[in-house]
C-alpha cells in the first residue's frame, strides 16, 4: 500500500502539531494493519460532509466489513457518549423477543410518561397520538418505549446490548479504543432512562453505533474486518424481530425522524438519536445510523455531531453520503 494513496481528515482541534503528528498517525495505521479502504472519493465526501463540525462520520462496507471512511478517528474509536434514541433499537429488540409482547398493540402518547412523581417526556409537543411498535420506532416515541419497556428487566436489555457489541472493544487495532459503558441500572428511574438511551448506564462510541446498525442491515449478523482479524457478530433473535426493526427504520426515513436522510431513487433505513451532554446542560449530541440499499445493503453510515443539536439534523448530513452512493452507482 502506497502512502500517497491514503488521505485522512484529521480534526486540527484534536491533532495539534501539524504535519509531523499527521505523518506519525498515518505510519501507525500502516504498521498496525488497520484495514481502512483508501478510496479517495468516500473519504473526501465524508470529510466535506462533516466540515468544521465537531464529531465523526463512519462509513462501513457491508460486503467486505472494512471501513470505507472515517472522519476524526479519535472521536470515532476512543470517546463514548450516550446513544439517545439509537438505543431504542436495543430496547425494541428486547421487547420483540419478550414473551407475550404484541407489536401491533397501541398506546396513546400525550408527550409524557409518569413514573411516581417524575414525568419522562417525548420529543413532540402534544405527543404522537396512537402508536404501535413500527410507528414508535419511526417517530422515536419515547413514551411508547418508556411504557412498554416496563415489562422488561435490566438483564434482558443488557444481554441484547452485549450481543450487539456494546460495552466491549471491537478489536480494531487502534490505541485507546473505548469499550464504552454498559451497566445495570441502579433503580427504576435509571432503568426508565436507559430504555431511551439516557441516564449514563450505556455509553457508546460512533464505531459501536456503526456495528449495531450493520448487524441490523445484515439481518442479524455482520463480519467486521478489524486489521488482519475478522470479528463475527451475530444476534440470536427471531427473523420476525429483525423484520419489524427493519420496517420501523425504513419508515423512519420515509416519514419519521430520519426523513432528512432520504434520497430519491434509493431506499434507506435508519434511526436518529438525541442525547444530553451531561458536561454542558442544555447541549445535546445528534446521532444518525442507517444503511442502504434496504433490500441488499452495501453501506452503513453513522453521523455523530458532538453538541450538534438533534438527531434529525444528523440525518440531514447522512443525506449527502447516501446521495454520493446513489450517484456513484447509477
Amino acid at each position: 500500500m502506497k502512502l500517497t494513496k491514503i488521505k485522512f481528515n484529521i480534526n486540527k482541534s484534536i491533532y495539534r502539531g501539524g504535519e509531523i503528528i499527521f505523518l506519525v498517525f498515518l505510519i501507525f495505521l500502516l504498521i498496525s494493519g488497520v484495514s481502512f479502504s483508501t478510496g479517495k472519493s468516500w473519504q473526501d465526501t465524508a470529510s466535506k460532509t462533516l466540515g468544521k463540525n465537531k464529531g465523526s462520520i463512519i462509513i462501513l462496507d457491508m460486503h467486505s466489513g472494512k471501513i470505507l471512511a472515517v472522519v476524526n478517528p479519535r472521536i470515532a474509536f476512543t470517546e463514548s457518549f450516550p446513544p439517545g434514541s439509537l438505543f431504542k433499537i436495543i430496547t425494541g429488540c428486547a421487547l420483540l423477543e419478550s414473551q407475550g409482547f404484541n407489536p401491533s398493540g397501541k398506546i396513546t402518547c400525550r408527550n409524557y410518561f409518569a413514573l411516581g412523581t417524575r414525568k419522562f417526556t417525548c420529543n413532540t409537543p402534544g405527543g404522537h397520538g396512537n402508536v404501535d411498535f413500527i410507528k414508535a420506532l419511526a417517530v422515536s416515541c419515547s413514551v411508547y418505549f418508556y411504557s412498554k419497556g416496563q415489562r422488561l428487566d435490566g438483564r434482558e436489555i443488557l444481554s441484547i446490548a452485549s450481543s450487539f457489541g456494546l460495552g466491549k472493544k471491537s478489536g480494531i487495532d487502534y490505541r485507546g479504543e473505548s469499550p464504552g459503558v454498559l451497566k445495570k441500572p441502579g433503580n427504576k428511574e435509571q432503568f426508565t432512562l436507559m430504555l431511551a438511551g439516557e441516564g449514563g448506564t450505556c455509553m457508546i462510541t460512533p464505531l459501536h453505533a456503526a456495528l449495531m446498525v450493520s448487524i441490523i442491515a445484515g439481518r442479524g449478523k455482520f463480519s467486521f474486518r478489524a486489521g488482519k482479524k475478522i470479528h463475527e457478530y451475530k444476534i440470536k433473535v427471531r427473523k420476525k424481530t429483525i423484520a419489524l426493526l427493519l420496517e420501523g427504520m425504513r419508515q423512519s426515513v420515509k416519514k419519521g425522524t430520519s426523513k432528512g436522510a432520504s434520497v430519491e431513487g434509493l431506499e434507506i433505513a435508519g434511526k436518529t438519536g438525541t442525547s444530553e451532554d451531561e458536561r454542558f446542560p442544555g447541549e445535546t449530541h445528534a446521532w444518525f445510523a442507517g444503511f442502504a440499499p434496504f433490500d441488499k445493503p452495501e453501506i452503513a453510515v453513522v453521523i455523530f455531531l458532538e453538541d450538534g443539536g438533534h438527531g434529525f439534523e444528523a440525518a440531514g448530513f447522512a443525506k449527502k453520503i447516501f446521495k454520493f452512493y446513489r450517484d456513484k452507482n447509477k
